[in-house]
């Protein structure tokens, strides 16, 4: 596999961050169509986060994608919102760690999620987590959307 290149800042700089980029790597996936704006605009104002550029670039093309057995590898602006927040809820809380450093961007369509660290100052883009809803376990997965995509091509996030 290839690995991803970093700019100076440690972003990936050939992060395929393009619907017709994804489309060129696998005709595995499935696209939603864009999402607007105003559904944009609500992830950072219910989450509380500035969404990643890179995110809201693609999410702005395709506002979700699936692959494998329909697993949702990128959710809906909607559901990026709606996951987050139940995994913030009170009674989750009592059961696991806190999901607040994590902002959640998709899952493998079997209960384990995947997302982005929260920093104090910024969303790290560079770094995925998987979580693992069986476990609790929380591990770095992949760096960067560029090896995320290719990983769910791969299979690897069964």
């Amino acid at each position: 596999m290839e690995s991803t290149c970093l700019d100076s800042q440690g972003h990936d700089s050939k992060l395929m961050s393009t619907k017709a980029e994804l489309q060129a790597l696998w005709s595995g996936f499935t696209f939603q169509p864009a999402a607007e704006a105003a559904e944009l605009d609500a992830i950072s104002n219910s989450l509380h986060i500035s969404l990643p550029p890179r995110l809201r670039a693609l999410l702005a093309e395709t506002n979700g994608i699936s692959a494998h057995f329909g697993a949702p590898v990128l959710f809906s602006a909607s559901a990026i919102v709606s996951e987050n927040l139940k995994m913030r809820t009170d009674k989750l809380r009592d059961l696991y760690m806190p999901f607040d450093p994590l902002l959640f961007f998709g899952g493998n369509g079997g209960g384990d999620l995947f997302g982005f660290r929260i920093l104090p100052a910024k969303v790290d883009t560079l770094h995925i987590y998987r979580w693992d809803h069986e476990t609790d376990g929380r591990a770095c997965f992949c760096y960067g959307l560029h090896q995320y995509f290719e990983r769910v091509k791969e299979r690897a996030i069964l």
